[in-house]
C-alpha cells in the first residue's frame, strides 16, 4: 500500500523567501519552482519533500508545543553537534536548550524563517 511519505506542505507568507531559506539554512535544493502560483518544492538531503505554497490574508492561530495537530517536522542529522553549529553560524536560534535521553537520543528545536518550528534528531539506534 503506502510504499513512503512524498512531501510536507508548509503554507507559508512568502512561499520564494522560505524555499530559499530552506536551501541555504539547510542545504536543500529546490525541485521545482513554480513562479505562476508561488509553489516551491524542496529536496530534502537523503529523504523526501518540502512543498512550500502561499498563504490566505487570514491571521496565523496561536499554538502551543502540546496542542493538537502538527507541530515540527523532524531531520536527522549524521553529526549532530556540527548540524546545531551550522543553524547557530546562520543566526538560527534554539528554542530551548538541547536534550539528551537515557539512551543517548539528542534533540535541538529551532524555528523556519517564518516560524515554523523545525527539530534535529539523532538516534544512537534509528526508528526504521
Amino acid at each position: 500500500m503506502i510504499t513512503s511519505l512524498e512531501h510536507v506542505a508548509i503554507v507559508a507568507d512568502d512561499p520564494r523567501a522560505l524555499a530559499d531559506w530552506y536551501c541555504t539554512a539547510l542545504g536543500c535544493e529546490i525541485a521545482i519552482a513554480d513562479e505562476t502560483y508561488s509553489t516551491y518544492f524542496v529536496a530534502v538531503p537523503g529523504t523526501g519533500v518540502l512543498e512550500i505554497l502561499p498563504s490566505s490574508d487570514r491571521p496565523r492561530m496561536e499554538a502551543e508545543g502540546d496542542d493538537a495537530g502538527i507541530r515540527h517536522i523532524a531531520f536527522t542529522v549524521t553529526d549532530f553537534e556540527e548540524a546545531c553549529q551550522h543553524i547557530k553560524e546562520q543566526g538560527i536560534e534554539l528554542l530551548q536548550p538541547i536534550s539528551v535521553s537515557s539512551t543517548g537520543t539528542k534533540l535541538a528545536f529551532f524555528p523556519d524563517l517564518e516560524g515554523n518550528i523545525l527539530q534535529f534528531v539523532y538516534r544512537p539506534k534509528p526508528l526504521r
